[in-house]
């Protein structure tokens, strides 16, 4: 509540954000490193997971193809199973109660999962989104 909120001076939100903006290049980098298709978008400390390259700049080239989709909710459960919860869209934020040891607990889950995400959905299969 209040105590919170008391806390929340430019600093605070300035290296919240920073954090933020590591955690998409940590997860981007996942991608790379994987050759995966995908990557991390958001603004401050709000990121979204998209198994999906090129630019997005909308949300018509953000909208996830049925593979993409069902994607997401694998890596959704395979991060639910792991302690982290996301929205089903592998959506989530980062807060001022997340610890460094925290974050880099959920990039060394995404490092895992995010491969076993992809591979549980074959491109040539069709799917039921």
């Amino acid at each position: 509540g209040y105590e919170t909120v008391s806390r929340m001076d430019a600093k605070f939100l300035a290296g919240l954000n920073k954090k933020g903006a590591a955690l998409r290049d940590e997860i981007n980098a996942i991608f790379k490193r994987s050759s995966i298709a995908g990557q991390a978008t958001g603004a401050g400390s709000l990121f979204k997971i998209h198994f999906k390259s090129g630019k997005l700049t909308d949300y018509r080239s953000a909208y996830p193809d049925a593979a993409a989709t069902a994607r997401q909710k694998a890596l959704f459960t395979l991060l639910l199973n792991d302690g982290f919860l996301f929205s089903v869209t592998c959506s989530g934020n980062l807060s001022g109660a997340h610890t460094d040891a925290e974050i880099e607990k959920l990039v060394a889950s995404l490092a895992r999962n995010l491969p076993a995400a992809h591979a549980s959905v074959s491109a040539k299969e069709p799917v039921n989104a």
